[in-house]
């Protein structure tokens, strides 16, 4: 089963009351005759599902929910031209809406806009009094939707930091290698791009927190933590795997190399702090059939053979022995 995220949910379910209630406008304008209203209503219905089928398919929200959020506030403005100011209402729900499909700024700048396109056909045809109450009432409704959602994102980035990041070492914990290893499949379904999986094990650490203490082996992790994620390049992402483990989700071609020139910078930092510590590395690349379960399987078997290779050294998922400095250099 398909793990959806809270924004998916958010998106999927405003869709839904989107087509449901579109669908049944639809029918009664037309049997009041208000085909022209009609239409609009039955544009929105199609456009309101094709957004639900895009999202539920893909779970790709990037384009998505502002679309719908621009295309509610848009509708929402023709239907008031062509219906009158009592569609005017309609404007409170879209506003609101818009500051969960996009962000607080952005929202409160689309829904200004719908508001002055909303006020250019009203305010001509309405008493000034009854205006007055609608400019303000809705004004006053997204302000409040703007403060809320600022607060919101803002805890939830907080939240989300504390949650994905590992304490000790400030790279991605093991909850963030999941999510990030989760979008790297989706992300293969809609462009697929080479993609690996690079898991390091460092060789002697216990040696450190037996003979320096634990507060050494602390330091140390930081720095070969630090020393990983300034390797990373763009689109690569760094990870403590667990204990004296690491991981790295790399897009692109030169993962041999960038696990080789991992293994010699950790080799020269261990030797400049007179640690025995070196690096183990495996590698796995994306296959099509892939899970993720079958990629971490294979990264782990080339882990192994790399150490039982002598350590210090890197091996690819596949091949018959693991790949030597020369080997990759030459490569």
């Amino acid at each position: 089963m398909v793990k959806r995220t809270t924004d998916e949910i958010i998106v999927l379910t405003l869709c839904s009351l989107c087509a449901m209630g579109l669908g049944l406008f639809t029918v009664i304008r037309l049997q009041r005759g208000e085909v022209d209203i009609a239409v609009v209503d039955g544009i929105g219905l199609v456009i309101s599902a094709a957004i639900f089928a895009y999202v539920y398919r893909t779970q790709d929200l990037r384009v998505a929910a502002p679309l719908l959020a621009i295309l509610s506030l848009t509708g929402t403005v023709v239907l008031v031209v062509l219906g009158g100011p009592d569609e005017r209402y309609l404007l409170y729900p879209t506003s609101v809406g818009a500051y969960f499909l996009m962000r607080p700024a952005w929202a409160m700048v689309a829904s200004v806009v719908a508001l002055a396109g909303t006020s250019a056909v009203i305010l001509p045809v309405v008493d000034v009094f009854v205006y007055g109450k609608f400019l303000l009432s809705i004004s006053g409704c997204v302000l409040f939707a703007y403060v809320f959602a600022r607060e919101r994102n803002i805890q939830r980035d907080e939240l989300l930091s504390l949650s994905t990041l590992d304490p000790l070492t400030g790279v991605g914990n093991r909850r963030a290698f999941d999510e990030q290893l989760r979008e790297l499949l989706r992300m293969r379904n809609r462009a697929p791009t080479p993609a690996s999986l690079l898991l390091l094990d460092l060789d002697h650490f216990k040696e450190v927190n037996d003979s320096r203490g634990h507060d050494a082996g602390d330091r140390l992790l930081r720095e070969i933590a630090a020393l990983i994620d300034a390797r990373m390049r763009a689109g690569d992402h760094a990870f403590r795997f667990g204990g004296d483990e690491f991981a790295v989700l790399a897009l692109g071609e030169g993962v041999q190399n960038l696990g080789q020139d991992l293994c010699d910078r950790i080799a020269a930092l261990s030797k400049a702090r007179s640690l025995p510590v070196t690096v183990s590395v495996g590698i796995a690349t994306l296959e099509a059939a892939d899970v993720a379960e079958d990629l971490i399987k294979r990264a782990d078997t080339a882990l192994y053979e790399a150490k039982d290779t002598g350590r210090n050294t890197v091996s690819i998922a596949g091949a018959s022995l693991a790949a030597s400095k020369d080997d990759i250099t030459d490569s």
